[in-house]
């Protein structure tokens, strides 16, 4: 009847090594005392068993209007925020390292980071349009986040603004700083105008000055970029037709100091809309630091067929020898029958590939669609030898009044000098509303995948559920779920630190408003399950579980609520036991926030280990809505 329903699910796991000191919090807070002046302050801890993790922050933001602001922040760091970023290339199950974060690592490693923007708005001083701004940032080797941590001492600092002479003329310039300590200093300086010399001609022209200095061991030698040169570039477009734009951009060095290389570019390209049909866009780059070429086409044959094209070929000696070569097309054979194809081929310096793929999508009626597909290529690393990979992968899907469900099956095999893996995985879902009052859902999924030399599992994965919710429309105080999961998870060899595991779960909870004051709820689960710490040998050990919970909760007044909560989890086979309560006061603020404030109280009793203790603490939550 347009009220807001909330059905919250809470599901609690303590594993055997829990470590209570072994947490991760933070905060981020922002306030404005007035309509000109925020404050604000971060702050995140993660302890680990190695180098506990500290980042915290403050910022403030002076504001005049929307586009006239002083913002600044400091924010110091303690340990790396991470120990290494990894990139896998054949779905997750090999990753290796493409960025390293443990600078420093075994050292105490810490840093701060501090930074000054200031941006104006020009109408708000004048009757010029345009903006002005300037910024200043430092961060030290030390400071890390999941963004920064290059073990560097970095400056980055400019200035810029950017005035609307009048309604034909803009006129900017920019000045920047980059300083990486160790590495490599670059200052630019630049001037640029664009004008609009009538309504189908716009002229360019920029001049900038670049000074590189080599701060590596290669300073001082042959091989060292220190140096600095001059630049001009002028760039004339002009709209040929209202749908066709011709554009040419050369650019000449005009000094050069030192070891700075020249760097002379003359480019030319257009972009067109030749017809409602056909759009083109070409550009092509030749200069002193390579050449580059970007050909582009999509053509749209009728109403239901387009094709579509682009290459692109570099020679940039700053990002290595590029060449791409994507086509492909689009069609609607019928009204129930879409197809669509594409081809890509690669080449770079440290890897080349070719890729196809074939796929269709065909509503065999109003309620039901299927799709195939088909996925070759070839990729060819400069350490890995060569990769051949073939997947196929066919789906279903399936709507109809009440019911909706969902398949999916997929296969890919990989072939190469040093691998021959192959892999299937399929993903099933199913939703039907069997009343107004009760919906069933149920899911299957699976993946193996196989290593057809050495005749070994490299992964095996299956979780199957069916479950169901009820809320009754007769009584709609009512809510009851409930679940039924198989779990089989054998891991990729790559990351096999965890044991293998298979378990049967098995859950319900349910709450019910009694009345305007008083809801009650609760919730049980069995687990019954095996692990065994051989991967994929060896003799499986029983592992079970079983939790119990109660819950109440009385709304005090408007904004107050007080809440009771009891839980007990004991497991047999480990002779483990954990109960405990929790008592905590919620106050509502405002329309999407609530605070609460709590007392939690946990013992336990390991038989096995002839162990028992107790856990409690205070505690305190904050729960919003946006």
């Amino acid at each position: 009847d347009g009220n807001q329903v909330y059905l919250m699910v809470d599901y609690e796991y303590v594993p055997d090594d829990f470590d209570s000191n072994k947490a991760s919090y933070g905060a981020r807070g922002k306030i404005w005392a007035n309509d000109h002046i925020a404050l604000g302050a971060t702050f995140a801890h993660e302890n680990r068993a190695d180098d506990d993790y500290e980042l915290k922050g403050v910022d403030v933001t002076l504001k005049k209007s929307k586009g006239t602001y002083v913002k600044a922040e400091y924010a110091e760091s303690e340990a790396s925020q991470t120990q290494g970023s990894f990139l896998s290339d054949d779905g997750g199950l090999n990753f290796d390292a493409f960025a390293d974060n443990t600078n420093n690592t075994g050292t105490d490693k810490h840093g701060s980071a501090y930074s000054v923007e200031a941006r104006a708005n020009l109408q708000e001083f004048s009757r010029k349009h345009g903006t002005i701004g300037a910024w200043f940032k430092n961060r030290e080797a030390g400071f890390s986040t999941s963004r920064y941590d290059n073990g560097e001492d970095t400056t980055d600092a400019g200035v810029e603004a950017i005035v609307k002479v009048n309604d034909d003329l803009d006129v900017s310039a920019r000045a920047t700083l980059l300083d990486k300590e160790e590495t490599l200093k670059t200052t630019t300086a630049s001037v640029q105008a664009d004008y609009k010399v009538n309504n189908k001609l716009t002229v360019s022209s920029e001049v900038r000055h670049v000074k590189e200095e080599d701060q590596s061991t290669n300073a001082n030698t042959a091989n060292s970029v220190d140096g600095e040169g001059t630049l001009a570039a002028v760039k004339v477009g002009y709209d040929v037709k209202p749908n066709v734009n011709v554009y040419a951009i050369a650019q000449g060095t005009l000094a050069t100091k030192g070891n700075y290389e020249d760097n002379n570019l003359f480019t030319v390209g257009t972009k067109a809309r030749v017809s409602d049909k056909l759009e083109l866009n070409a550009e092509v780059s030749s200069g002193d630091r390579g050449d580059a070429a970007t050909l582009g086409a999509s053509y749209k044959v009728n109403d239901g067929y387009s094709l579509y094209t682009n290459y692109t070929l570099s020679t940039d000696r700053t990002d290595g020898k590029r060449n791409t070569f994507t086509v492909g097309q689009r069609k609607a054979i019928s009204d129930q029958l879409k197809v669509y194809t594409e081809h890509q081929f690669t080449h770079e310096d440290k890897q080349s590939g070719v890729g196809h793929t074939f796929g269709l999508d065909y509503q065999i009626n109003k309620e039901m669609t299927a799709s195939a597909s088909v996925q070759t290529a070839r990729l060819d690393k400069e350490d890995g030898g060569l990769t051949d990979r073939d997947a196929f992968s066919v789906g279903l899907t399936y709507k109809k009044d009440k019911t909706e469900a969902s398949t999916r099956l997929e296969y890919r095999k990989d072939t190469g000098a040093n691998e021959d893996t192959e892999q299937w995985v399929t993903t099933n879902r199913a939703n039907y509303q069997l009343s107004p009052s009760l919906r069933l859902q149920g899911k299957f999924n699976y993946s193996e995948t196989k290593d057809q030399r050495g005749n070994t599992k490299d992964a095996t994965f299956t979780e199957a559920a069916i479950g169901f919710a009820l809320r009754p429309v007769s009584n709609d105080r009512l809510n009851v779920l409930g679940r039924l999961t198989y779990l089989y998870d054998l891991q990729p060899l790559s990351q096999s630190t965890n044991p293998d595991e298979k378990s049967l779960i098995a859950s319900l909870e349910t709450s019910y408003q009694i009345d305007q004051k008083w809801e009650v709820g609760g919730k049980l689960a069995h687990k019954k399950g095996e692990v065994r710490s051989d991967r994929n040998t060896g003799q499986w050990q029983k592992n079970d579980a079983t939790l119990a919970a109660t819950r109440v909760r009385y709304h005090l007044t408007h904004k107050w609520d007080a809440m009771a909560e009891y839980h007990w989890m004991n497991s047999d086979e480990s002779q483990d036991t954990q109960h405990g309560a929790m008592v905590s006061i919620d106050r509502h603020i405002g329309k999407n926030m609530k605070l609460g404030i709590g007392y939690n109280f946990t013992d336990f009793t390991d038989d096995l280990s002839n162990t028992d203790g107790t856990a409690e603490g205070w505690f305190v939550n904050l729960v919003g809505k946006y």
